[in-house]
């Protein structure tokens, strides 16, 4: 499961997330992320910077990104039989 190309994506997360507390663990058939960051993930930006901010938005797609490209990666949308 781990190989260069989930790594790389791995590393993404890092990146999208402005964190260097991420981790991953496999257990049976399950595979969980913990994303420690101070700032709340349920939401888009925050009251005080307008939404206009192109740099907001970019941020949150950006960090959408790396679960989608993840979820691509492990074909977690797709009954794959295994």
């Amino acid at each position: 499961m781990i190989t260069p190309a989930f790594m790389e994506r791995f590393k993404n997360i890092q990146t999208a997330f402005g964190t260097k507390k991420v981790k991953c663990s496999f257990y049976n058939d399950s595979l969980m992320f913990a994303i420690s960051t101070n700032k709340n993930l349920f939401e888009i930006g925050n009251l005080f910077c307008s939404l206009e901010n192109p740099k907001q938005l970019e941020t949150f797609f950006n960090e959408l990104t790396s679960i989608f490209m993840l979820v691509d990666y492990f074909k977690l949308d797709e009954k794959t039989g295994l």
